[in-house]
């Protein structure tokens, strides 16, 4: 008995000197726990022990890390499958607190970081950044982006009056000065004067960090950019093709840049390191078409210097100034084809990125709760109200004419059928307008449907494919196709009667 305690004692200790990530590991190795179906992203298993112990879902490994943690750390496709499989059996798994200090990130955080789009487009995700963004994040939003305006403009303003100098024109004998300055400018001025005099080091390359800190200012109004459904995935356009096209274009062009620089200063016979770079910038501006053909046939070896000249624009202007924009064509098609979902992960990381710099006081004011307690837990309140009148998208109308169409297809064909033969076969006929009655049916359910999907698919729409149909008069259209399909069957109902033998 002894010997028991002090094996289990030594296990302890052993236990005590092991890292909160090792143990973890080892949690993730022993069978029948909920961390060895996460890591063999084993859904049955977890769903068995989920109707277990529904309360392991929100268990803690020696890290700190909960079941859908893990899940998104480990990112694969059958590990974001069981993720979004918990996210719909256990919604409140979605509102995590932050800034908590041994608090692992949040699920949205994850999402974010991590960038996974198609999850980002799951319902409650979706409420849940509507939800923030409504009680606290567009008000400070817009209040940074006011902030940040009017601080560009007074740096714009500084840099304008910094350069602001005395002309003068002499003009028939006469010397004139021309200044445009007021009193606001003026005082603009001194306080650049003030500001100048306490500069510790006056070095000529501020004008150039000046310039540069000028563009970046104003790229950061980018950020703000967006934030808007209508020039948001602009943006991550002007990124993927700034990162992904132009950069693979560059370092293809270079090659043959500095091969053709080289060619044309040999022929050239240019002078040291100047030639060399005065080459380099004709061959630049010969890819843009400007470049002069005299100078070419002007050299020593002109018959080598324009078979090279039209070979460097067949391959550089022809050749990869195309390949560049298709492939810029080819990156607009993907980023415009998943614009909403760009659009909603991009506003959940404007919304995340505010919530994080927010204080926990700030959080836990009245006016940026977005969350209901009930019995100390965090819950996300979802209000779905009906109204009498609904937009419907231009893809739930396609999908009502379509389906629409093929019943219309089918009467058809059923009308022309009855009307060549001439039905004799009750079975037939039975058949047949057992087809059209199931339609009918369907068209009810459709009815029914469409009035109660439409609350859910309106808080998705892409509000720019929004059309102004209401669902009472799509429900008025439909019944009249309704009714056109009873008519039908009855009218194919007496046909089958007339054609029964007596």
């Amino acid at each position: 008995m002894a010997q028991a305690k002090e094996l289990e004692a030594e296990a302890l200790d052993e236990r005590s000197n092991q890292s909160a990530v090792e143990r973890q590991t080892e949690a993730s190795h022993k069978s029948g726990t909920i961390w060895e179906a996460v890591r063999k992203a084993d859904q049955a298993a977890l769903e068995r022990l989920l109707d277990a112990d529904s309360n392991s879902i929100n268990a803690r490994g020696p890290v700190g890390e909960c079941p859908i943690h893990m899940l998104f750390l480990y990112g694969t496709e059958a590990h974001l499958n069981m993720a979004q499989y918990l996210i719909t059996r256990f919604p409140e798994t979605i509102v995590q607190s932050y800034n908590q200090p041994d608090a692992p990130p949040g699920a949205l955080e994850l999402i974010v970081q991590s960038a996974h789009a198609e999850l980002i487009m799951h319902p409650r995700l979706i409420d849940l950044v509507d939800r923030k963004w409504e009680r606290f994040a567009r008000r400070y939003f817009f209040r940074r982006f006011l902030v940040t305006l009017a601080y560009l403009f007074v740096f714009l303003l500084t840099t304008i009056l910094d350069q602001t100098r005395i002309e003068r024109i002499k003009h028939e004998g006469d010397e004139n000065v021309v200044i445009s300055v007021e009193y606001p400018a003026c005082l603009f001025c001194a306080g650049i004067i003030i500001v100048n005099i306490f500069r510790l080091l006056n070095i000529q390359a501020q004008t150039t960090v000046l310039a540069l800190v000028s563009i970046i200012g104003w790229g950061y109004m980018l950020f703000f950019v967006m934030a808007f459904q209508l020039t948001g995935p602009f943006v991550v356009m002007i990124y993927e093709m700034l990162f992904h096209d132009v950069l693979r274009f560059c370092i293809i062009y270079m090659v043959f840049l500095i091969g053709f620089s080289q060619a044309f200063f040999v022929l050239f016979n240019n002078n040291g390191f100047g030639g060399f770079f005065m080459s380099v910038k004709q061959c630049f501006l010969g890819m843009l078409g400007d470049f002069d053909i005299d100078h070419y046939t002007g050299t020593t070896f002109q018959y080598a210097s324009v078979s090279l000249l039209v070979i460097y624009v067949i391959v550089v202007t022809i050749l990869l100034l195309n390949l560049l924009i298709a492939m810029m064509g080819d990156t607009y098609g993907n980023v415009i084809e998943g614009a909403t979902h760009i659009w909603h992960l991009e506003r959940a990381r404007i919304v995340f990125a505010i919530e994080n710099e927010m204080s926990t006081d700030e959080r836990m004011l009245d006016e940026n709760k977005y969350w209901t307690n009930v019995d100390g837990k965090r819950y996300l309140q979802i209000i779905r109200t009906k109204i009498e009148d609904h937009y419907l998208t231009k893809q739930h109308q396609h999908a009502v004419l379509n389906a629409l169409r093929q019943r219309l297809s089918q009467l058809n064909d059923r009308k022309t059928h009855i009307d060549s033969s001439e039905v004799t076969n009750t079975g037939n006929c039975d058949h047949d307008i057992a087809q059209l009655e199931e339609a009918t049916e369907w068209l009810t359910i459709l009815l029914h449907d469409t009035a109660i999907s439409t609350d859910d698919e309106q808080s998705q729409a892409n509000k720019p494919l929004q059309v102004p149909i209401s669902l009472p008069t799509l429900a008025e259209k439909l019944s009249k196709v309704k009714l056109s399909f009873e008519e039908s069957s009855h009218f194919f109902g007496r046909i089958a009667t007339q054609s029964r033998p007596s």
